[in-house]
Parts: C-alpha cells; sequence; structure tokens
C-alpha cells in the first residue's frame, strides 16, 4: 500500500472514529453520574462543583507560515491549544475543538461550548447547593461550577483562586483550591506521556486531522484508567 493511500486511510479512520465513538466515552455526565462526581468535590469542601478545566497546548510543527504569528503564545512555538473539563477521578467530560495557540483562555471558554452552557445557565440549572459565607449563614445557590486558574473570566461558573484577599482563611481557601485543581494538571501529564502524538512535535498540516486525532486518544485515556482501575480494585470503576 503506498504511503498516500495509508495516509487518506488514517485521515479517514479517525474521522469515522470521532464521529462514532468519541461521544461514547467522553461526555457530560447528568443525573446519578453527576451526582457521584459532585459528592467526591463535596467531601473535599467544595458542594457543588463538577470539575477542574484548563487548557493544554500541542506542538504544531507543520504551522502554515500564515498562521504561525496566531499559534506562538508562550510556549515559544506554534502550538494548538485544547480547553478540557476533567474530575478528580481524571474522567475527561468535554474537550474544545482547537484554538490557535495564542488565544488566552479568556476568549477561548467564551467560544467553548459546554463552559458557555454553564455561563449561562443552560446545563445543570436544576441542580442545588449550600456553602457558608463569611458570617457562617447558609447561601443556597443553583446550578454547578467549575475550577480554573487566575486567568479565566470572573463569574459564579468558575471559581479560580482569591488574590485580592490575604487573610489567613482566604490564603488557606486558595491553596486548598489550587491542590485539587491539580487533578487536571496530572491527567495531561498522563496524556502526554502515554501518548507520544501529543507530547512531541504534530507533523500533520491539517487542523482537523490534529482535532480527530486528539480526541481518540482522549476516549482512549478513559479506556485505559478504567481498565488500571479495575485490576487495582478487582471491581469496576465508576468515574
Amino acid at each position: 500500500i503506498g504511503n498516500s493511500t495509508v495516509n487518506s486511510f488514517f485521515k479517514l479512520f479517525l474521522a469515522n472514529c470521532v464521529e462514532k465513538l468519541y461521544s461514547k466515552y467522553v461526555y457530560v455526565p447528568q443525573g446519578s453520574e453527576l451526582d457521584a462526581v459532585e459528592a467526591v468535590y463535596r467531601k473535599m469542601g467544595f458542594p457543588g462543583c463538577v470539575g477542574s478545566m484548563d487548557c493544554t497546548h500541542v506542538f504544531w510543527d507543520k504551522c502554515p507560515n500564515e498562521l504561525r504569528h496566531k499559534c506562538f503564545g508562550k510556549e515559544k512555538s506554534p502550538t494548538l491549544a485544547f480547553q478540557v473539563v476533567v474530575d478528580h477521578a481524571r474522567r475527561i467530560h468535554h474537550v474544545s475543538d482547537p484554538f490557535y495557540g495564542a488565544t488566552n483562555d479568556i476568549t477561548i471558554t467564551y467560544n467553548d461550548t459546554y463552559p458557555m452552557q454553564l455561563l449561562k445557565c443552560l446545563t445543570h440549572q436544576d441542580r442545588t447547593f449550600q456553602t457558608y459565607n463569611r458570617l457562617g449563614l447558609i447561601t443556597l445557590w443553583c446550578g454547578a461550577y467549575l475550577l480554573v486558574d487566575g486567568g479565566y473570566p470572573k463569574c459564579f461558573s468558575l471559581v479560580d483562586p482569591s488574590l485580592q484577599d490575604f487573610t489567613h482563611s482566604s490564603m488557606m481557601w486558595s491553596e486548598w483550591l489550587e491542590s485539587l485543581r491539580k487533578d487536571v494538571e496530572c491527567c495531561f501529564g498522563v496524556l502526554k506521556q502515554r501518548f507520544r502524538f501529543i507530547k512531541n512535535a504534530n507533523r500533520f498540516h491539517d487542523l482537523h486531522t490534529i482535532s480527530n486525532a486528539f480526541k481518540i486518544l482522549i476516549g482512549k485515556l478513559k479506556t485505559l484508567m478504567e481498565s488500571i482501575w479495575r485490576k487495582k480494585y478487582n471491581k469496576k470503576f465508576h468515574l
């Protein structure tokens, strides 16, 4: 089989896998499945939280010259950015379409589907939870939120560490939030160590091919994590 035939087949294979299988493995949980995710965060002091969100960058070695200025960001090389939402068990709930590497987190969020549904209260609007305010009184909230870093929009649905209040309690709360938010960073680390396609410079020209391959590897990582936990605990791993 010639190289051009293999190349064409590979791109067609990726596109069909994303169309047929991707939604089976990567999806936003609902109902009792989401309750289990929220219960983990509730035990750790963050009731109402349903995951952590951050962006990861994939190096794009074959970036076209006319796009290089849009893809050069903090990585000092042309990259594509994917925004990912994971829970504390490192199960991936959502992966965005690719964005050029120089795009900041705020712009990516405003152009991504799931975060905007959260911001506009179009999803999880039937959920409620309670928190205590500084006076020790209970506040009732509707909806859900994600843990993020300081580069994201300041709003109810995206909770980041406090950078304005330097009291002991606020600083301890911010440190605890940062430690919990490392689940998404750990997920990126596992992903890049497991798949050289993501860790090394990508040599595909087509943006859609890179996006499809990234999403397929995300789904593969989910099945690998389930297999590891089944072997470790000898039972089905409910993410």
